[in-house]
């Protein structure tokens, strides 16, 4: 196992934690921006500004297009800093800077830019947020449309697009995480096949030019840094975040203006999935990648590819597409990992956690091209309560792949846990990142959670272990409402769960009048007989089942498979017995304290048994017995439900 550390990039501003939003930081300073954006397309364009602001790639005419608008304010943004007044909004000096042109006139605009603009470059969030606030299309997130719906708009384009920009430490994270392995060339290149607005590019900068002091910022980035996507608007923005960060090492004389072009001429309108390494179309739009980029960044698009005039070439020359509209965009985009790369390239990208859980056609076959690529493969596994990698915003269930390649390197797989983590502690986290060696164990399937040699070993025994399905007669759907009177033989589940698997058995539901119970529908196992039932009971009430259902899941919903194949080794008379009798005495606790919640109206009960550990550690210990596993697992495992319950952090070896 192994630990990697970040590197500061003092982007503090850019990290979402508790009591701070992204999204709503971010909100305060964009939103002026756009309007600002507005008031200027109005307005008419000076000869001179429109013949210095033809370094666009598009026709002008005599007013203001959105993305001239766009240009202005963004130099405003990055130049307000270099003018002898940085308490004060000098639009006609900036663009005077920028373009070492003092003919640039812009008085028409300049009270439009100091009305939309003071308040904004003064703040001092505005370096680190820049590629967040140069984002055209607005924050997006369902919090910013529950407090302001007209972002709703913005929202929609966002979410059919899969397009939600990355947290600074994760982009920095990752970062390291590939450099800190050698690379084939030095400085290696890097492509970002979805760049956006360059969060990845300015942290792999940061890297690069603390690793390689003796080059500049601007020779770093103008030479090794390349990006792609199909919005112009956000590779404008990438470019200018780049020059943001590289404009106090421009070499001597050289026009800022010229220096973005650069920058720009780095950043290709191109749909990262038509490119490729071996049919040559990485090298026409990237001259200096002819044989593929060191490494591969990235947080691709989380959303369906939906109908394309392409799909016929896409679906031969890609082997995670299954040529239905319906495929998901980023498993092309992990692909594109090995595709885009060098032979010994490496790369990171932050994904779904389905990744790792769902058994679809496209996901497996996903899993199935990593295990036949050479390398090191590590993954890192993100669940979203109570805090989420992306921030309180954007609440999703995330994976950061990770691939190190070497010449002759064996294929390797490392994985972690499912990490759950409070807002408090997120620095901590991303510190304390591990991987557990699991080359043994095949991934077709899935991507096991896990966390240390103990419980590598464990799993490694389970492979041709006896499961619950063979104790079941039949399996099937049911409701609460059907609770009381279910049948002897019959245990219900629920589909979903969190700090332990909602386990239940025929009980009277001490309803009040007036309420409704949920008709959310329950998992229905039906024993071979009473006590088989009872065993079952105790077995899924078990810290063993709790853990399986973690390291085979993503943390939140209970799928039917992961209960009939639940192993639970060799199961003769004698324990089956036993653990019949622990079930039934578990139950008869159990029932008698339920949990009550109510959701829109709808009444649900669970189960919980944690309080009664006496009987939990009996039915663990028995399980612990079948199926043949160590002590050691026995202290791993009690000390993972702790971690998981408390959403404390994993601790590393060494801390132990």
């Amino acid at each position: 196992m192994n630990s990697l550390k970040p590197r500061s990039t003092g982007n503090e501003h850019a990290i979402p934690r508790k009591g701070y939003v992204l999204s709503t930081a971010v909100e305060e300073l964009a939103l002026p921006i756009r309007h600002t954006v507005k008031a200027l397309q109005k307005r008419a364009i000076s000869k001179p500004l429109r013949e210095a602001i033809g370094i666009l790639p598009q026709p002008q005419s005599r007013f203001y297009s959105e993305r001239e608008a766009w240009h202005i304010v963004a130099i405003c943004l990055t130049f307000h800093k270099a003018t002898n007044s940085p308490e004060k909004l000098q639009p006609n000096i900036c663009l005077e800077r920028f373009f070492q042109r003092t003919d640039v006139n812009a008085e028409n605009i300049v009270p439009d830019l100091i009305d939309g603009l003071s308040a904004v470059v003064c703040d001092a969030k505005v370096n680190d947020l820049l590629p967040y606030i140069i984002d055209a299309h607005g924050p997006g997130s369902r919090l910013s449309v529950k407090k302001s719906p007209g972002t709703a708009a913005a929202r929609a384009h966002k979410k059919a697009n899969g397009v939600f920009y990355t947290p600074a430490d994760v982009a920095n994270y990752m970062t390291t995480a590939v450099l800190s392995s050698p690379i084939g060339r030095e400085p290696p290149t890097i492509l970002d096949p979805a760049v956006g607005t360059g969060v990845f590019l300015r942290a792999a900068l940061g890297q690069l030019s603390h690793k390689y002091s003796t080059l500049s910022a601007y020779e770093i980035a103008s030479n090794f840094l390349f990006g792609s996507d199909i919005d112009a608007f956000a590779l404008d923005g990438a470019a200018f975040v780049l020059l943001n960060d590289v404009l106090e090492d421009l070499p001597v004389g050289m026009v800022p203006a010229e220096a973005w072009q650069r920058l720009r001429s780095n950043l290709v309108e191109v749909d990262g999935l038509s490119l490729d390494r071996e049919n040559g179309s990485l090298g026409r739009h990237f001259p200096a990648l002819q044989d593929g980029a060191d490494i591969i960044l990235g947080n691709p698009p989380y959303a369906a590819i939906g109908p394309r005039s392409d799909m016929a070439e896409l679906t031969t020359r890609l082997k995670t597409l299954t040529g239905r509209d319906t495929a998901n965009l980023y498993p092309l985009f992990v692909e594109q990992i090995i595709r885009l790369g060098r032979t010994d390239g490496s790369g990171a990208m932050v994904i779904p956690l389905s990744l790792a859980c769902n058994t679809g056609e496209q996901f497996r076959a996903c899993r199935e091209l990593i295990e036949r690529t050479p390398g090191l493969w590590r993954f890192a596994f993100f669940d979203r309560e109570p805090h989420a990698l992306f921030g309180e915003d954007v609440k999703t269930r995330n994976t950061i792949i990770l691939r190190n390649s070497q010449p002759g390197e064996r294929h390797r797989v490392m994985a972690g846990p499912l990490r759950r983590w409070r807002g408090t502690e997120r620095e901590a986290l991303l510190s304390s990142i591990d991987f557990t060696d699991i080359s043994s164990i095949p991934i077709q399937l899935g991507i096991p959670k896990i966390r240390g040699a103990a419980q590598a070993q464990a799993l490694s025994l389970l492979e041709d272990s006896t499961t619950l399905g063979s104790f079941i007669l039949t399996s099937g759907k049911t409701e609460l409402r059907k609770l009381p009177n279910a049948h002897k033989t019959e245990v219900l589940v629920g589909p979903t769960a969190y700090n332990f698997l909602n386990v239940a058995r025929a009980t009277v539901l001490p309803l009040s009048p007036g309420e409704q119970l949920s008709e959310n529908a329950l998992h229905c196992l039906t024993g071979l007989d009473e006590e088989v039932s009872a065993a079952i009971y105790a077995i899924l009430s078990s810290d063993f089942s709790f853990w399986w259902w973690y390291v085979q899941g993503d943390g939140f919903h209970v799928n039917l498979s992961h209960l009939l194949n639940l192993p639970v080794g060799d199961l003769d008379k004698k324990r089956l017995g036993a653990l019949a009798d622990l079930g039934q005495k578990l139950w008869d606790e159990a029932r008698r304290t339920p949990l009550k919640s109510s959701n829109r109206g709808r009444v649900t009960f669970a189960f919980p048994t944690r309080a009664f550990s006496p009987l939990r550690q009996e039915i663990d210990a028995l399980l612990r017995q079948s199926l043949g596993h160590s002590d050691e697992f026995a202290a791993s495992l009690k000390a993972f439900v702790g971690t998981v319950v408390d959403a404390r952090i994993f601790q590393s070896h060494n801390q132990k």
